[in-house]
């Protein structure tokens, strides 16, 4: 017999509470379920059961009220986790939900800045004021370090408010952190060098940074406004340090080891289709293509290779390029 009323709520409560122990949620992972679930519920109230044709129902229901594909894709899938809950459990024989369709969401062409520009945001996003207080510089001061921080690792703003002093490992052969994965694992990776001699004053901390989602989102806008940049977020960071790294060249295996992704096919799926830089070089490495190059030609596609590893920022190395009518120059030399 189908669910509803009271059973179907209480079922929706012991399943919030026993996947976010069993499955260490995050705070806001736990948050989206509740809402979503009872979103659902006061939609079916105490009379509609649980079934093919009143998800359906609700799915039109949100369509109407202005949600988007991808808004009630989100919930529909969170609706079939508890689903599955329930058949895991034996309150439910078979799915209700599998003959449903989902739409094919068109990826939105994200517009993330160089690396650089990134760093230029978080210090435009937490300049300090001669006019503000004590407690406004401490805050800025906390998410400059923070987004910093996870510009130069890749981390999600979640797992940096969890980090503690504790997570620091500073006086390992090589400065390592645990990084506390959304999914409850504990990674262990590398420390950036050019930071260790600031981190290092706060590892007796119990926040190791002191700020919040918002705060952090706030100062990426304020950022991006003052040097009149794209919308950049705290995730967008994330994404940044992804990219920054394949179009250097580094192996996705690797990337995707450093975002803590369950599969390289996530990383995969997330920023191939964004590297066309090189889509592009791998299409055009043949001999029947290279053979025919210009002058020209090859000068650029060196060019390229050379802003692509990241050769021009170097510290230790200087870069001169010469294009012009009649010369075509690239020399790289160690600094005397």
């Amino acid at each position: 017999m189908p669910m509803h009323g009271s059973k179907l709520l209480k079922i929706i409560q012991l399943f919030v509470e026993r996947r976010s122990v069993e499955l260490n949620l995050q705070p806001k992972t736990i948050k989206n379920y509740r809402e979503t679930l009872n979103r659902f519920m006061r939609f079916l109230g105490m009379e509609k059961a649980f079934t093919l044709e009143n998800t359906r129902d609700y799915l039109l229901y949100l369509q109407e009220n202005g949600w988007s594909p991808s808004g009630w894709k989100t919930e529909l899938t969170i609706v079939r986790v508890f689903e599955r809950y329930c058949i895991e459990e034996g309150y439910m024989k078979n799915s209700v939900t599998k003959k449903i369709k989902t739409p094919t969401i068109k990826k939105k062409k994200r517009d993330f800045v160089s690396e650089e520009q990134a760093e230029n945001v978080i210090f435009a996003g937490t300049a300090l004021k001669s006019d503000e207080n004590h407690l406004a510089h401490h805050v800025k001061t906390e998410m400059q370090l923070a987004l910093r921080f996870m510009l130069r690792t890749g981390l999600r703003i979640s797992e940096a408010i969890q980090m503690s002093g504790n997570d620091l490992h500073l006086d390992d052969e090589e400065p390592q952190f645990d990084v506390h994965s959304k999914g409850g694992d504990t990674d262990t990776l590398p420390l950036p060098k050019d930071m260790i001699d600031e981190l290092r004053e706060r590892k007796n901390k119990k926040r190791l940074f002191e700020i919040t989602e918002k705060g952090c989102n706030r100062a990426m806008t304020r950022g991006c406004k003052t040097l009149n940049l794209p919308k950049q977020t705290c995730h967008s960071l994330r994404h940044i340090f992804a990219l920054t790294r394949l179009r250097r060249g580094e192996p996705l295996q690797l990337v995707s080891r450093l975002l803590r992704h369950t599969s390289v096919m996530i990383t995969d799926k997330y920023y191939s289709h964004l590297v066309v830089g090189d889509l592009d070089a791998t299409m055009q490495n043949s001999r029947l293509i290279t053979k025919g190059l210009t002058d020209v030609a090859v000068y650029d596609r060196a060019s390229n290779a050379i802003r692509r590893l990241g050769i021009d920022r170097l510290e230790d190395f200087v870069v001169e390029q010469v294009r012009s009518e009649n010369e075509l120059i690239i020399k790289i030399r160690r600094k005397v």
